[in-house]
C-alpha cells in the first residue's frame, strides 16, 4: 500500500497501453502545477505539458482579468489557509 499525501487539484495520466494503471499528480493551490508527460501513441515519444503556462496563455488571451472581479470572494469559498496564500495576490490581476 501506498501513502498520498491530501491535494485539493490532481491529474490523472493513464496511457492506454498501461491501464488500469496510472500516474497521480496532486497539488494544492499556492504549489506549482505540475508538468505531466501526455501519452500519445505508445510508439510515439510523450511530450511533456506544462499546463500552468498553457493556462496562464489562455488567460492571457482570454480577457479574464478585464471581467473578473478579484475583490469578490470566491465560489466555492477557499479554505483559511488558501484565502490567507491568496490574499496579496487580488490585485495583480486586474
Amino acid at each position: 500500500m501506498w501513502w498520498v499525501a491530501p491535494s485539493t487539484y490532481s491529474i490523472l495520466v493513464s496511457p492506454q497501453n498501461l491501464r488500469p494503471q496510472a500516474q497521480w499528480y496532486g497539488f494544492n493551490l499556492a504549489d506549482p502545477i505540475p508538468g505531466f508527460a501526455l501519452p500519445l501513441q505508445p510508439e510515439d515519444a510523450a511530450p511533456v505539458v506544462n499546463l500552468k503556462q498553457l493556462l496562464g496563455g489562455i488567460y492571457d488571451r482570454s480577457g479574464y482579468g478585464l471581467v473578473i472581479d478579484y475583490s469578490q470572494a470566491p465560489e466555492p469559498p477557499l479554505s483559511e489557509a488558501d484565502a490567507s496564500w491568496a490574499k496579496p495576490l487580488k490585485g495583480s490581476h486586474n
